[in-house]
This record gives structure tokens, C-alpha cells and sequence, in this order.
């Protein structure tokens, strides 16, 4: 996938998938995330949206790899990325979910359908606790009246 003359091998990218869901380190995903040809790019966009919710806690160690996706080309690309950002960031990620948030207007029109599938994901807690309210939070808001 490393080569110069990569041109997508779906084979190729179904099985280096079918590794990383049997342990193989997910910080390998980094030189092909940050490779300069496009398919090689779009493969390992790919594989990151496709990491299972089990594994996208993981990911953390290549969320900026991944958020420079968002920068792409290629629609697909920032589709996959938006994709694998929902299943590994936290809202400590403040300046990568703003960029996530800007493609809002997207010229791609399935590019701001994914953005707004990973606002309505987010905020209907689909994506686990650590999007949750901490209770103080929760309690305060309660509280107020309106």
C-alpha cells in the first residue's frame, strides 16, 4: 500500500482490516494515513471508518492523521473520515470536531450529510459514555428553570 504506484487493492485492504480486528497495533495506520497517494489515503480512510466501536477508543493514538483527512480531495475520503472521528474522539478534541463541524459546507453534498449523521449520532449519546454529561453537569441543568 506503501508503494508509489499503489492503485487500490481491495483484497489487499479487507485483510490488513481483518489484522488490525485480531490485534495488529492500530498506530500502523499511521504512514498510510499520511501518505501522499490518494488511494493509499482512501484504503486507510477506509479502515478507519471500519474499525468497530471496540476498537475506536484505540484510535486515539492517530486521530490527527485522521482529522488531516478532512483536508482531502477526495469526497470519499473526508466521508471516511468524519466516519472513524465519531467512533474515536472525545470532547476534549475541541479544534478537530471544529473541523469536523466545517464541513458543514462541504461542497459535497453526501460530505454534509456525514456531518450532520455525526452531530445527530453525538448527540443522541449513541457513541458512549464519554460523551456523556459528567452528573454535576447533568444536575445543574436540571435545575434550572426556564
Amino acid at each position: 500500500m506503501l508503494e508509489p504506484g499503489y492503485e487500490g487493492d481491495s483484497e489487499l485492504t479487507f485483510a490488513l482490516q481483518s489484522e488490525f480486528h485480531k490485534g495488529f497495533p492500530l498506530e500502523n495506520l499511521r504512514p498510510l494515513l499520511m501518505s501522499g497517494n490518494l488511494h493509499t489515503q482512501a484504503a486507510a480512510a477506509f479502515l478507519v471508518a471500519e474499525i468497530s466501536p471496540r476498537l475506536s477508543f484505540n484510535m486515539n493514538c492517530v486521530v490527527a492523521e485522521i482529522a488531516d483527512l478532512l483536508d482531502s480531495k477526495i469526497a470519499r475520503i473526508r466521508f471516511d473520515a468524519i466516519e472513524a472521528l465519531l467512533g474515536c474522539t472525545t470532547p476534549a478534541d475541541g479544534a478537530i470536531l471544529g473541523g469536523v463541524m466545517l464541513r458543514l459546507d462541504d461542497e459535497h453534498a453526501g460530505v454534509r450529510w456525514r456531518v450532520t449523521q455525526f452531530i445527530a449520532l453525538r448527540n443522541a449519546g449513541s457513541y458512549g459514555s464519554r460523551w456523556k454529561m459528567p452528573p454535576r453537569c447533568a444536575r445543574n441543568r436540571r435545575s434550572r428553570s426556564f
